[in-house]
Parts: structure tokens; C-alpha cells; sequence
């Protein structure tokens, strides 16, 4: 079935991600806000840009996951669906807003620090397997060669 509250947003994480946890504290979720930039040229030709802020909520497992693997500044796309709600605002008087419930969520991997130590201490370890020989042919018969071959 087709639905037609349907949004798809990419942007990037606007802060530093806060988890919490329902009033009745089983379920977590995470509030948070994607900006996504565009541009258009007014009358004279002149280039405005201009950022867009999208407030979203995930909820359960995927929040969990968001919150361990997602940071301030991480390109995210978003698919999900507009909801609406009310909060008091500063003055005390209600206000209603939109924001969208994630459904579901893509976000590229990452080339951080650890997944470079994890590739340097994987090279140490193929350095120690190698025979002490320094011949090539030696260590290809050994079952241990020079590394991915491009």
C-alpha cells in the first residue's frame, strides 16, 4: 500500500544527538534536527542560499543505533512521515509544530580513527606472520602474500 504521508530528507546532523526514554520509560528515542541547504537565484540573478532545519524523531532500536553511531555533522538521509504535535513554549502558551517520525534511515560509513587502527593492526599482524626470509616466493608458498593485489 501506498502512502501519502511520505518525506525523504538528506542533510547533515545538526548537534550532538541526546537519547531518551518515554514517560513510561521502556521505549527510547532521539530528537533532533537535519539542516539541508539549497539555492535559487532571485530577480537580479543573485544566488541566495539558504538552510532548511528539519525536526525528527526516531524511536526503539533504530534510536539506540542512531545514538552509537551518529554525530554532530554526519550526512544522514531520512525516510519517514509528517506527524504533528503541541509544546508549551516559552510564554507558556501551546504551539503546534511538524516534524517528521523516521522510519528509516541511511547513513554512509564512516573512514573514522578507529577504523584506522583497526586496518593498522591488521597489517602488523599479516608483518608478523611473514617468514623472516624477505623472499617473496617463500611466503606465497607459506599462504601469506603482500596484500590485496591492486
Amino acid at each position: 500500500m501506498i502512502h501519502l504521508n511520505s518525506v525523504n530528507v538528506a542533510g547533515y546532523v545538526s548537534k550532538e544527538l541526546t537519547i531518551k526514554k518515554s514517560e513510561k520509560g521502556k521505549v527510547s528515542f532521539i530528537d533532533f534536527k537535519i539542516v539541508s541547504h539549497d539555492d535559487y537565484k532571485n530577480r537580479d540573478s543573485e544566488k541566495i542560499e539558504r538552510a532548511h532545519w528539519i525536526v525528527c524523531r526516531v524511536w526503539g532500536k533504530q534510536a539506540e543505533a542512531m545514538f552509537k553511531y551518529v554525530q554532530k555533522g554526519d550526512k544522514l538521509t531520512i525516510n519517514g512521515k509528517l506527524e504533528s504535535y503541541r509544546f508549551k513554549g516559552d510564554d507558556g502558551k501551546m504551539i503546534n509544530g511538524m516534524r517528521v517520525k523516521v522510519d528509516f534511515m541511511d547513513y554512509p560509513p564512516k573512514k573514522s580513527n578507529e577504523s584506522k587502527t583497526q586496518t593498522k593492526k591488521s597489517e602488523a599482524k599479516t608483518q608478523a606472520k611473514k617468514p623472516k626470509t624477505g623472499k617473496k616466493s617463500e611466503a606465497k608458498t607459506q599462504g601469506v602474500d603482500d596484500g590485496p593485489p591492486f
